[in-house]
């Protein structure tokens, strides 16, 4: 007998939606107790124990996301759904309002607005943000907050310059959410995609709009922004935020490519393709190279391998 969550995981496989995948079949089976348990009498009870929640960690394109969001939508406790990079800028925003126990106050804040947080590509980029993640989970969680989250790194792969602080942070997590890896396998993002080039456009092409065969909403001008601005100038989530709040359509032009050299630049770009993918606003690019040429350093290899399967992804809506 299925599930809330399975019931639905099959039902699209039988349609041919999705492709049945034994990894995720294991995940799907451990949302749907997790189901089971948020929607009992006097649900709250399940989390006095030390774990909170669940961290689901595995590859690019294994189907985290996806499935995470299948149990968010089945799910009708108070709950809010927030990317990372959201996350974080919400975080240092609302910290700014609260002059006494700040902690204390966001974690009631967030808690208000959903007891289950759903937190999407979870990261662990810098000390400032390290402190800030382990005050407010540990305040939210002593509010009864429930975390799911997903991520491409085991909570104790990240490193940073600060080992001690970071093993402590990581020591917590462990602690308090129950790990569940997703075993590896196929891309599915790359799935049908491998020789897709709709996000590449020729710098000849003249008609963005005509060129694609769809209509972009907004003007030409309001959507149109330089790699040098969004990614070479001091810039942040914030202000692609602003962006992709008016635009219905993104046009990059000269896309140049990077190395490590190019760190800043590279940060920035992930970021970007990260809450474009989020909030699925179409992509156009104008580049003399291929996706998997936009960056041939070393240092980023493994994070980068997340923006260039959304980058695939992204080209075939």
């Amino acid at each position: 007998m299925f599930g809330p969550v399975s019931s639905v995981y099959y039902n699209r496989i039988n349609q041919g939606d999705l492709q049945e995948d034994s990894a995720q079949r294991l995940l799907i089976s451990k949302l749907d107790h997790l189901h089971e348990q948020f929607h009992k009498p006097f649900w709250h009870q399940y989390f006095h124990s030390e774990k909170k929640g669940l961290y689901i960690v595995g590859d690019v394109g294994r189907g985290k996301t996806y499935l995470m969001d299948l149990f968010y939508d089945r799910t009708t406790i108070s709950k809010q759904r927030l990317h990372y990079h959201i996350f974080i800028k919400t975080i240092h925003e609302s910290l700014l309002k609260y002059k006494k126990k700040p902690w204390e106050s966001l974690a009631k804040e967030f808690y208000k607005k959903g007891a289950m947080l759903c937190l999407d590509e979870f990261q662990l980029n810098d000390m400032g943000d390290l402190m800030i993640l382990f005050q407010f989970f540990k305040h939210f969680f002593q509010q009864g907050g429930i975390l799911i989250t997903t991520s491409n790194r085991q909570p104790d792969e990240f490193h940073l310059p600060n080992d001690l602080r970071c093993r402590q942070f990581q020591k917590f997590l462990l602690q308090h959410l129950e790990v569940f890896s997703l075993e590896k396998g196929p891309d599915y993002r790359l799935k049908g995609k491998e020789t897709c080039r709709r996000v590449f456009v020729d710098k000849q092409v003249t008609s963005v709009a005509n060129f694609f065969q769809r209509s972009v909403q907004k003007s030409l001008k309001e959507c149109t922004y330089s790699f040098h601005t969004l990614c070479e100038s001091p810039v942040g989530v914030a202000y692609y935020d602003s962006i992709l709040k008016k635009c219905e359509s993104i046009i990059i032009t000269d896309l140049k490519q990077m190395n490590d050299d190019d760190e800043n630049s590279l940060t920035r770009f992930m970021q970007l393709i990260d809450l474009l993918y989020e909030t699925k606003i179409s992509l156009f690019m104008y580049s003399d190279v291929g996706l998997k040429d936009i960056y041939i350093g070393n240092k980023y290899k493994q994070p980068f391998q997340r923006t260039l399967s959304r980058l695939f992804e992204i080209t075939s809506r």
